[in-house]
């Protein structure tokens, strides 16, 4: 399995993991390279310099070679993940220097892409924008952003859907008065109450709470309440 700087929550799944298009760290890889090769040119001059010249040459091959790994850290550890819950977007931008952005579909309110240019066309990544309540988030170097854009707008458009379902069906199950009664304060229980004294009258008023000797009466006082409720 893949690994990612991202803890995921309970029940939370990753759905895809994208990195910044190779061409995004092959071009610095590539002038590294020649940083590498240019002591090998000067390899002799350095050599009869002495201590210093050599000095001198291992030094450019520790720093080219530094500065390669840095690049390939930078490439692997910046991420687009989209999550069955969130998505996240983490800038690699150095060893001890990262920037993590996440947040629902809910709040996305619109998603674009742009492919700008010769190579970005030709290799097909671009630029994606998600337009968020708290502003714009651009993510550079995206491999196949039309992908992407058509994927968070379907999460998205699932996440409304779900909460519309929800909000049309309401509370269900048989212990729904339950729950409406759970979230009255103390006057809605008091007027809740009196409504129902006045209309059951005083004789089964007084019979849904009178005391009972036996656990059977007790249950059986509680499915008449039930029963009454669920009228």
């Amino acid at each position: 399995m893949e690994r990612h700087p991202i803890t995921l929550n309970d029940g939370e799944t990753v759905l895809i993991v994208s990195r910044p298009h190779w061409l995004r760290v092959a071009l610095p890889l590539a002038a590294i390279f020649v940083l590498f090769l240019v002591p090998f040119f000067f390899l002799w001059p350095l050599f009869r310099i002495g201590v210093w010249g050599v000095v001198l040459f291992v030094s450019l091959l520790l720093l080219a070679t530094g500065l390669g790994l840095r690049e390939l850290y930078r490439w692997r550890h910046s991420i687009i993940m989209l999550t069955s819950a969130r998505f996240i977007a983490v800038n690699q931008r150095g060893l001890l220097d990262r920037v993590v952005n996440e947040g629902s579909y809910a709040d996305v309110y619109d998603v674009v892409y742009r492919v700008r240019g010769f190579w970005p066309t030709v290799a097909g990544y671009g630029s994606l924008v998600l337009r968020l309540n708290s502003g714009p988030l651009e993510i550079s170097h995206v491999p196949a952003p039309a992908r992407l854009q058509r994927l968070i707008n379907d999460l998205r458009d699932d996440l409304r859907e779900q909460g519309h379902r929800r909000d049309q069906d309401g509370p269900s199950g048989e212990e729904w008065w339950e729950e409406r009664f759970s979230s009255m304060d103390a006057g809605e229980r008091h007027q809740f109450f009196v409504a129902i004294r006045r209309q059951v009258g005083e004789e089964v008023w007084a019979g849904l709470f009178r005391a009972a000797p036996h656990a059977d009466d007790r249950v059986a006082r509680r499915q008449a309440t039930r029963e009454f409720l669920e009228q």
